[in-house]
């Protein structure tokens, strides 16, 4: 049986009448959450308990070249969105653009994540102040003198003790200087700057081979004249593995041997993998820069393990539980931060969801 989070039961007992910012309101008054209302910083917009904008690395458009911006997202102590894979459950972030004609948008890069201990099970994201780059790109006939204004709508899904959906519209307005214009870096140049050094960078060494059998995910590659530090595999594909689980890293006779538990209903994203020929996700060593992996899916059973090197860590083993305590005060400014929700757990169809709160006793 799934347990409902003790706020959304109340939520739900209170009358359909009651809006938005009346129920966040009433949910204060009765579980003593509320809290003084916090101003975001300049150029920061306050959904709840974030404060999310978008910045730019230079303070003008240069013609003919593109430009380099950031979903920044300041977090309150102890919350956390999610990354692109958001682990056992979760959302991760987005922005749905709406760009002048001829601008294009690339995807959104993201940093290397934190691992969130769950209770039993684990997340994977983000908390305190991070930015995801996003580059954009210019159309050809741009001319200099005129100012562009760039809009996107950003949500997410922003968890502690319960987890709760925000989206707000940002926009950021710049001057498009001509080409030949020096380059001018913005007061956050240096945010979208040590973001897109935390960014994963393609591996180029290991050459990782994938290999599934049974209940059990096993990447194996060649060594390359050095030990290995333990750390952790973070896919790209949802559902593939258990997050929580310990990575026991092996020596092979010709290299090392990495097993990581699948998930519990992992068959579709096990067909997934298998049809495409190739698992794609990051290596995670503390301390380290994350390494993007593409493995290519073997057939038959990996190289066998000589020597336990180390049995790896579950994520409650690896970070330090955070106490729980009731959430913060809600409030929603310029944006829209929805009631406390039960927190789903993807099921194996990939499109259906049974309750899982996202923090358990």
């Amino acid at each position: 049986m799934k347990f409902l989070p003790w706020m959304t039961i109340l939520a739900l007992a209170l009358p359909a009448s009651v809006g938005a910012q009346g129920l966040l309101e009433r949910l204060q008054q009765l579980t003593g959450t509320g809290a003084p209302v916090q101003v975001a910083e300049p150029g920061l917009v306050r959904v709840g308990q974030l404060q999310a904008g978008l910045i730019s690395e230079t303070t003008s458009v240069i013609v003919g070249k593109p430009l380099a911006l950031g979903l920044r997202l300041v977090h309150d102590p102890e919350w956390h969105t999610y990354w692109r894979n958001p682990g056992d459950s979760g959302l991760a972030t987005k922005i749905d653009w709406q760009l002048p004609e001829g601008w294009l948008a690339g995807p959104m890069q993201w940093p290397k994540p934190s691992r969130f201990p769950v209770g039993p099970l684990a997340n994977f994201g983000y908390e305190g102040d991070v930015v995801l780059p996003v580059v954009l790109t210019p159309p050809k006939g741009l001319g200099a003198g005129q100012t562009v204004e760039i809009k996107g709508k950003a949500s997410w899904l922003i968890c502690r003790d319960v987890c709760i959906p925000g989206e707000t519209m940002l926009s950021i307005k710049l001057p498009v200087s001509d080409a030949a214009a020096t380059t001018v870096l913005s007061v956050d140049a240096p945010r979208i700057a040590q973001a897109r050094a935390s960014l994963p960078t393609r591996e180029s060494q290991r050459e990782p081979q994938a290999f599934i059998s049974g209940k059990t995910l096993s990447l194996w590659w060649r060594s390359v004249g050095k030990n290995e530090t333990p750390g952790v595999f973070l896919p790209y594909v949802e559902a593939l593995i258990t997050p929580a689980a310990a990575q026991p890293l092996s020596k092979t006779k010709q290299g090392w041997r990495l097993d990581i538990p699948l998930g519990e209903s992992s068959s579709m994203a096990v067909k997934t993998v298998r049809a495409s020929g190739w698992l794609e996700g990051i290596w995670v060593v503390p301390g380290e820069s994350a390494l993007e992996w593409r493995a290519k899916v073997r057939t038959g059973p990996a190289p066998s393990a000589v020597e336990l090197v180390s049995p790896g860590q579950t994520a409650a083993e690896q970070v330090p539980k955070k106490s729980s305590g009731a959430a913060e005060g809600l409030n929603a400014s310029e944006g829209s931060a929805s009631s406390p929700v039960s927190l789903p757990r993807k099921d194996d169809s990939g499109g259906s969801w049974f309750g899982v709160n996202d923090h358990r006793a």
